[in-house]
């Protein structure tokens, strides 16, 4: 039998052999983009590179060939070509707010934006809106066609379920906020449903749309579906500015949504999101597969004195073979506008100086 001290002697080697796991740390990217991959230098030229599919996507990916009676790797068929498309700017002149009358075509900002619609958006039919809040002008590109704003719906329903509040008598409802939080910050679907059905559906969208004096938006606003409702990027630009300066929303309601965009998860952040030093970066975004892939992105850029500055929204929506072309759709014409009024801003600020 083992004494009290031999015991005690094992218990303490034991511990002392014990090894601590290092603490995880998880590291977020700054943009979700997964850029095309280069083929290997020693490919010959008649090879084809295949990408994996996601699990998590596999219902979403091209069927495949069932492979031969010796069990081959099923083999995916070739790709189309993407379509090469053009766009014509007279085509927003009908589908914008009379506030876009005076709406420049967008290379006059950024012939690289311009540029990119028609190459890194190839495969995709993408629109772009830029506004300078404080100068009032504004610049459009791409296709004025409505589609599907996905998510970027949450941020709305979060506005119209503060106000409903205020109203209510009942502003500061620690529901409410958490139900906010999950679904403008970190993207909650459920979230999203819960604010959808707290304001009566489509009836409280509709509403708000109306409220801040934006009846295209309320116009296009889904039966039943938050997220199916539908705007063109000069829509989503309009909703942005409203959320920054409309006297229809309280000072409390704004301060609310705008924490709530500009603490949006990093992993839920792309298109014109590489903001100065200094200022910072508000934004809402969406994504849905249908199998091809919907992306959009509305972001607000503030100065370092925290007033609005610019409203950019983006909008692209993949063919259903070219998934690709959505995520590089909105990262290069993302970028080019970033660069653009980056340029802006450091040229006022030497004429400041």
């Amino acid at each position: 039998m083992l004494t009290l001290a031999a015991l005690a002697a094992a218990l303490l080697f034991l511990a002392a052999e014990q090894v601590v796991p290092p603490p995880i740390t998880y590291h977020l990217v700054e943009h979700p983009i997964r850029q095309p991959e280069e083929p290997p230098a020693e490919a010959a030229p008649d090879d084809e590179l295949t990408l994996a599919p996601d699990p998590d996507e596999a219902t979403l990916d091209p069927d495949q060939g069932p492979g031969d009676a010796d069990n081959e790797a099923p083999v995916a068929p070739p790709l189309p070509p993407p379509i090469i498309r053009t766009y014509n700017f007279a085509d927003w002149r009908d589908r914008t707010s009379p506030a876009w009358s005076d709406a420049r075509p967008l290379r006059h900002l950024s012939i690289d934006a311009d540029d990119s619609l028609r190459t890194a958006c190839n495969g995709s039919e993408a629109g772009a809106a830029v506004i300078d809040l404080q100068s009032g002008r504004r610049w459009l590109g791409g296709s004025a066609t409505p589609r599907t704003i996905r998510s970027v719906a949450k941020a709305p329903l979060a506005l119209a379920a503060i106000l409903q509040a205020e109203q209510e008598g009942s502003p500061d409802d620690p529901e409410l906020a958490e139900l906010t939080a999950a679904a403008v910050s970190r993207g909650s679907n459920d979230a999203a449903t819960a604010l959808y059905d707290r304001i009566g559906g489509p009836t409280g969208q509709v509403e708000l749309y109306r409220r801040l004096d934006l009846p295209r938006l309320a116009d296009q606003v889904h039966p039943w579906a938050w997220g199916l409702s539908t705007a063109n990027a000069a829509d989503l630009a309009d909703l942005l500015v409203a959320f920054a300066v409309s006297p229809a929303i309280s000072e409390q309601a704004r301060e609310r949504l705008l924490n709530l965009m500009l603490n949006t998860d990093q992993n839920l952040r792309w298109g014109a999101i590489s903001v100065p030093e200094d200022w910072r970066l508000a934004i809402r975004t969406g994504l849905f597969y249908e199998p091809g892939l919907h992306l959009n992105s509305a972001a607000l850029w503030f100065d370092p004195a925290g007033m609005p500055a610019y409203a950019i929204a983006i909008i692209s929506q993949d063919d259903h073979y070219e998934r690709e072309a959505s995520w590089n759709c909105q990262y290069y014409l993302g970028r080019s506008i970033s660069a653009a009024l980056a340029k802006r801003i450091d040229a006022a600020d030497r004429v400041g100086r």
